[in-house]
């Protein structure tokens, strides 16, 4: 049912050619131990021909650079990395506060991917050498995890194995109208993976969000009683300096996003951008499972999946 499947089809009777290989599509089945893309990323992996010495992931919704595939690989193929990976811009369709939002929310992690020591793999694109792969174990971690990216990066760290990151192996996500509630529920699932997967990251994250949440808070709330006739204006310099600051941040961040709309509007998004975060971690604080795509994974400590169950949404992609 999945909707990449008319696509798949045409692809596949498509004649190969110079530009493009031989095609194959896969039905891995319903997941029983692990997440469904999981499953996936596995019959591909199995499916791919011995010969094969590399293994590439990726999103079937991120449009590509004709030489992206080219880009992400030099690296293995040149011996310099055993994996490597690239990131997205998430470009909106409309300057609605929860699109620009979620624009930002993802540039955001983009931009710490060009920290050495935070440089981790995303699972809509990224290359394993096949050898790496089998000697990790990767796809016996996969077959009872929640989710592939993170995971792989906890298996990678312990092996001590770094990630190279290609930063002009970019993709893009055009974003429709994106609603509050989609937001939410995409930043709530990014937090859980990190909840199970990697506790000290998810703690670490949260605990900044909500310092510059209650900083905000403050500040504004500061600058508004120094309005009052009982107080000193003086007492707003510093909030209205901490403000004019975080402003100054966000429009820095504005010049690294390809489509970032009008300056008020992406001011405007910065700002919710923040509480989102704050908010659905606290989101987290009690859950025990994660869902996504139509379906709820229990899992435990560390990614690994207990049991699957099929939501009220029946899989529709748009849950994702």
């Amino acid at each position: 049912e999945d909707p990449a499947t008319p696509l798949l089809e045409t692809l596949v009777k498509a004649p190969a050619s110079k530009a493009s290989a031989p095609s194959r599509r896969l039905v891995s089945g319903p997941a029983e131990t692990c997440s469904q893309k999981n499953r996936s990323l596995l019959a591909g992996a199995r499916a791919a021909a011995g010969r094969r010495a590399v293994l590439v992931f990726c999103d079937t919704d991120h449009p590509a650079p004709r030489d992206w595939l080219r880009r992400l690989v030099r690296p293995i193929a040149a011996g310099a990395a055993a994996v490597t990976t690239g990131y997205h811009d998430v470009l909106p369709t409309d300057w609605g506060i929860a699109s620009l939002g979620r624009a930002v929310t993802v540039l955001v992690l983009n931009l710490m991917q060009g920290i050495p020591w935070l440089i981790q793999p995303w699972g809509g694109n990224t290359a394993i050498r096949r050898a790496r792969f089998v000697e990790l174990k990767i796809a016996e971690l996969w077959a009872t995890h929640v989710v592939d990216d993170v995971s792989l990066a906890g298996a990678l760290r312990r092996a001590g194995e770094r990630t190279h990151r290609v930063a002009d192996a970019q993709l893009a996500t055009p974003l429709g109208v994106q609603s509050f509630a989609l937001w939410q529920q995409w930043f709530v699932r990014q937090w859980l993976y990190l909840k199970f997967c990697a506790p000290g990251t998810w703690v670490a994250g949260g605990v900044v969000l909500h310092l510059l949440a209650a900083a905000g808070i403050v500040a504004v709330l500061q600058c508004g009683l120094a309005c009052l006739p009982s107080r000193s204006g003086f007492d707003a310099v510093v909030p209205a300096l901490f403000l004019f600051g975080a402003g100054l941040v966000a429009l820095g961040l504005r010049s690294f996003h390809p489509r970032p709309g009008p300056p008020v509007q992406w001011l405007q998004a910065c700002a919710v951008a923040v509480f989102m975060g704050s908010w659905c971690h606290v989101r987290t604080w009690g859950a025990r499972h994660i869902d996504w795509r139509g379906f709820r994974y229990r899992t435990t400590w560390g990614g690994r999946v207990t049991g699957i169950q099929r939501t009220a949404d029946g899989g529709n992609p748009q849950s994702g």
